[in-house]
């Protein structure tokens, strides 16, 4: 396991689920298939996973949400001034 994850500090999405699916036998004890866990790993490599796919695997796994998302939209006409 490399040494980003030996620290128990909050991490983004796709960090705490490269080191989840990077386990050996991660799949087992969730009752996943072999074949499912390599489509999933795959998937995921190859960026075709989707965010809430990934944080239902997580939550499933026993990660929680650190921090919770913010999002807003910026006013038009302040863009239209610039």
């Amino acid at each position: 396991m490399s040494p980003l994850y030996t620290e128990n500090k909050p991490r983004t999405l796709n960090e705490c689920f490269e080191n989840l699916i990077s386990r050996r036998g991660w799949y087992k004890q969730y009752g996943y298939s072999h074949k499912l866990a390599y489509q999933k790993k795959i998937s995921f490599r190859k960026g075709f996973m989707t965010e809430k796919t990934i944080r239902d695997y997580l939550s499933q796994a026993g990660y929680q949400l650190y921090q919770q998302e913010l999002w807003f939209k910026p006013n038009d006409n302040l863009k239209n001034k610039r």
